[in-house]
């Protein structure tokens, strides 16, 4: 063995009990130094109880164990009975050699029977539902993550786990293979959910590993409380996994007629020989609950006293957040699996969510615990602080969990692909893979009321862009005719030029997308870390900005050509609101008087908005590469440009938000109750953070981002960047949605309009005699499409009320 391996294998002595070969993993690896050993000096766990536990949970075992016994005794008794009464009858037809209606009757009460029967043996033959594979994780890839499993089951006085293995959900989970290990002691095999990780500390970390461990702990009902759960997990598959009865039901929806009769017939047959097995399996579940209940609060105990009950108990709520979230999560990947646009880690994603309190709350019954007879989630956290446990384990309280792992957001990757692939059973080659930002991003868009402004632009208004301050010339001014007239000739260029239009902001859309997944690939290459998204694979740092440049250049060529097609859109707006504006409200329908009064404010939130959507996407761009390098969520990364990549991005974020800031500050929120508001003027940029003269205390003034001597600058850069996301995530959601909001209520303010001025139902109408009307007036020098000047009356919050003009086009 090479001196390097000797090496390691003195320093850890803990690798013999791990099932690995050392020599053969090691090739072409560079040498890791490893921890010390971390059995020495570990505290014992001795809860009390133990003796009348194993007792309860042995007693408790054997009668649930004779539940499915039970139930094969039935099967095989009704199976006889039904054996023996079609002998009898053979015997009394071959004795008489005939066959009488009595006998007839009697061969179909039997043939009933034998269904019966047969359907009692089906159900007991299900095949089980395969387990999801797992990820393992060896001791030289992540040696303080072994070291930690290792001290936690010191602590509990049982055997180190033979397998570590690593997930994508919020979940954590002990289990062996067989009743026969779990009675030995051995073949204990642990798997922790990456998502999980992201919300704990490391002290709770190990008392959670400590729960779920204390399970398999020896004289204290790990054999019996194994035998518990493999009968309730046989039920389960019974109840929950049967192919058949979805089959039937599938027939029973889109067969023919006498199909489906037949297999109405057949469904209430395999129901009612199901009932055997329902009574079996309630009785097996009351049987088992105060035993489970037991043995839950044993496991907690354990967690208890080695996190402490404090921290403990946090860890219970955090785990039951998380485990909503990512069932949510999970939902939402299974039922749109068509988007072909999935989330590149998983784990970082449900960080950010918890970063900005999107993470649901607990409800007062809610369970997530995987053992369904332990108390709701709140109660098993008041009952573990009520024991007031100090705790044995010797770590800092504020050491975040993914600290054990070395390139967390490496493994996070791996276990999100690994997901997709084993859990999903999706193609990784044929999906794209967009970072954590990116899918907020959409959700927001999503979500954002755009229905609206899709409806009435048909796809011509883009969410990411505006109609507001585009156009060259417009044509809003004058006479109310030439106002109509030009409204209905927009309309007639954007019905003759739609499809070109709807080409270019698809190519306009893919491309700005394109740049957004480039600059994060850049900025992870940038930072030594590998891209797990296949289309950028294969690139390096010159490669990808090169094709960003390349990119940008295209989006400049199509932004020339969009502004022509845009251009009507906003002359179609403006001239909607100037004929609403000018119109007597006395003529106007009390729903459209209603939306009239509001309007200028919504132009208003609009315009600004609007006029500063180029920043808000670079913003989103950067932000959004700032986001796919995880700095929020601390971790052992080895490379050495990580922490100066992270240093250079966070000074153009807050360049970007400075200059956002400081154009919104010019605009008032008009929705302001002058009685209860604050003294000082609310502007738009106070409305959508407060937090925000807190941020630009971080703006460096040399530009890059200075940090205080002393002390580890990866801790330093983590705090800052979980500052910089929890004020500048929220900031972002409240501006897109804002704008999404007023674009919505301007897009009805104008359709309600234009169907009053100009109904579309008179559109064939008007438009056979618009051309010729338009020469007639171009000759006398009255219709001037380059002389339009919008003006819409906006009340000024600090005038009280005083008429101004907002110009929406400049």
């Amino acid at each position: 063995m090479p001196a390097g391996l000797q090496q390691i294998s003195l320093h850890n002595s803990y690798i013999k009990h791990y099932s690995y070969n050392i020599e053969a993993a090691s090739v072409n690896k560079p040498q890791i130094q490893p921890p010390p050993a971390t059995a020495v000096g570990t505290p014992y766990i001795v809860p009390t109880g133990g003796l009348a536990l194993s007792v309860v949970l042995g007693v408790t075992a054997l009668a649930a164990a004779s539940m499915p016994l039970a139930l094969l005794a039935f099967t095989v008794w009704y199976m006889q009975q039904v054996m023996m009464q079609g002998w009898e009858l053979w015997l009394t037809v071959v004795d008489f050699w005939s066959l009488a209606w009595s006998d007839l009757a009697r061969l179909t009460g039997i043939g009933v029977q034998a269904l019966f029967a047969l359907l009692l043996l089906r159900q007991l033959a299900v095949p089980p539902k395969r387990d999801h594979a797992w990820l393992p994780v060896l001791p030289l890839d992540q040696p303080i993550f072994h070291q930690l499993s290792s001290r936690v089951a010191a602590s509990l006085r049982i055997r180190p786990p033979k397998v570590i293995a690593v997930d994508a959900t919020a979940g954590i989970e002990a289990k062996t293979d067989n009743v026969f290990l779990t009675l030995l002691g051995r073949g204990l095999r642990v798997k922790v959910g990456m998502s999980l990780v992201v919300g704990l500390t490391e002290r709770q970390l190990a008392g959670l590993m400590a729960h779920e461990m204390a399970f398999y702990k020896g004289f204290h009902g790990a054999t019996s409380g194994r035998i518990i759960r493999g009968v309730e997990n046989w039920f389960r598959r019974r109840r929950r996994e049967d192919p058949w009865n979805d089959r039937l039901w599938e027939e029973v929806a889109w067969g023919g007629r006498l199909r489906r009769l037949l297999m109405w017939c057949i469904w209430g047959a395999s129901t009612l020989a199901s009932l055997p097995r329902k009574l079996c399996d309630w009785l097996a579940q009351l049987i088992s609950a105060p035993g489970m209940r037991m043995q839950v609060e044993f496991a907690d105990r354990c967690g208890a006293a080695l996190a402490g009950s404090d921290a403990y108990a946090e860890a219970i709520s955090m785990q039951g957040r998380l485990n909503l979230a990512w069932q949510s999560l999970e939902d939402d990947l299974i039922v749109h699996p068509e988007a072909e646009e999935l989330p590149d880690n998983l784990p970082l994603l449900l960080a950010r969510q918890l970063l900005t309190d999107e993470v649901p709350e607990l409800g007062q019954t809610t369970r997530t615990h995987r053992v369904w007879q332990a108390l709701p989630d709140r109660q098993r956290a008041d009952l573990v602080r009520s024991w007031a446990m100090a705790g044995a384990w010797q770590c800092e309280n504020s050491k975040e969990a993914p600290a054990v792992f070395k390139d967390f957001h490496e493994q996070a990757r791996r276990a999100t692909m690994f997901f997709y692939q084993n859990d999903l059973h999706l193609l990784i080659p044929h999906l794209r893979f967009v970072t954590v930002e990116e899918t907020i991003y959409d959700r927001r868009r999503a979500t954002g009321g755009l229905e609206e402004p899709k409806r009435y632009f048909k796809g011509l208004a883009h969410p990411d862009r505006s109609c507001c301050g585009i156009a060259e010339s417009l044509c809003a001014g004058g006479e109310t005719d030439v106002l109509k007239l030009e409204l209905v000739d927009c309309r007639h260029y954007i019905n003759q030029h739609c499809h070109q239009m709807t080409a270019l902001l698809n190519d306009w859309a893919k491309t700005w997308r394109m740049v957004r997944e480039l600059e994060s690939a850049h900025t992870l290459k940038k930072a030594g870390l590998h891209v797990h998204r296949h289309q950028f694979a294969a690139f390096t740092v010159a490669d990808l900005q090169e094709d960003i440049e390349r990119q940008r250049a295209i989006m400049d060529s199509l932004e020339s050509q969009l502004r022509s097609f845009e251009g009507k859109l906003e002359t179609r707006m403006a001239c909607c609101l100037e004929l609403l504006s000018r119109e007597d409200p006395k003529t106007l329908p009390p729903k459209l008087k209603r939306v009239r009064a509001t309007l200028p404010h919504w132009v208003l939130i609009y315009e600004a908005l609007g006029l500063n959507l180029p920043i808000f996407r670079e913003l989103l761009t950067s932000f959004g590469a700032f986001q796919a390098l995880g700095a929020t969520v601390t971790g052992r990364i080895e490379s050495a440009s990580y922490v100066t990549t992270v240093q250079m991005i966070i000074p153009r974020v807050i360049m970007l938000m400075q200059n956002l800031v400081a154009s919104l500050s010019q605009y008032p929120y008009p929705f302001v109750n002058r009685k209860s508001a604050r003294e000082e003027r609310l502007t738009l940029d106070g409305y959508l953070s407060v937090d925000l003269k807190e941020l630009f205390t971080l703006f460096p003034p040399e530009g890059s981002l200075m940090l205080p001597t002393g002390g580890d600058r990866r801790l330093l850069i983590h705090e800052r960047a979980r500052r910089l996301v929890a004020i500048v995530a929220p900031f972002m959601d409240r501006y897109i949605q804002l704008y999404h909001q007023s674009f919505a209520w301007v897009t009805r303010a104008m359709q309600m309009a234009e169907w009053h001025f100009a109904d579309p139902m008179q559109g064939a109408v008007t438009e056979t005699g618009v051309d010729d009307e338009r020469e007639a007036m171009q000759e006398r020098e009255t219709y001037d499409p380059s002389w339009l000047t919008s003006t819409v009356p906006v009340p000024d919050p600090e005038t009280n009320g005083r008429r101004t003009t907002l110009l929406l086009a400049r």
